[in-house]
């Protein structure tokens, strides 16, 4: 079994240390919410000019591929087995500004200077409220990951 750095699993070392013998480690996730490709082709330009650190807009093969990556991690940890895991599509719709209060809470956001964050918001708001749907469909997945501590 491969075994990472330790700076890579240091949270399934202590999830490890803090659960009793044969205990689980659950792991939920929703990744990050996608509008449709084409609102966020709209929105592009706005992103490179105010948020370049934001990666690209993820299409769901992405997003199950790093759910994956976090699988293999807790495995080559060498801290678990048996693990579990599965993930369901979800859909969602906001109004702009619940879209964007949703968007703030998320870490890549929360990252940006906040005079970028706030023209950001700005012009996304600007270029969304041009659009002629005044609500915002997003997709995205629900996961979760369930591994036994190995003993």
């Amino acid at each position: 079994m491969q075994l990472l750095p330790l700076r890579r699993w240091v949270f399934l070392y202590k999830a490890a240390n803090a659960l009793q013998e044969n205990g689980s480690l659950i792991l939920l996730w929703n990744v990050i919410p996608e509008p449709s490709p084409s609102r966020y082709d709209s929105a592009l330009e706005i992103y490179q000019t105010y948020a370049p650190s934001i990666p690209p807009y993820e299409d769901q093969e992405s997003q199950k591929a790093k759910l994956k990556g976090i699988e293999e991690m807790v495995i080559n940890s060498g801290k678990f087995v048996d693990l579990v895991s599965g993930w369901i599509e979800c859909q969602a719709m906001y109004s702009i500004d619940e879209y964007l209060a949703l968007l703030s809470t998320l870490s890549p956001y929360l990252k940006l200077e906040q005079h970028s964050r706030e023209l950001l918001f700005k012009n996304l708001r600007e270029i969304m409220e041009q659009d002629a749907e005044d609500r915002i469909n997003v997709s995205y997945l629900s996961a979760f990951q369930v591994a036994r501590k190995y003993t």
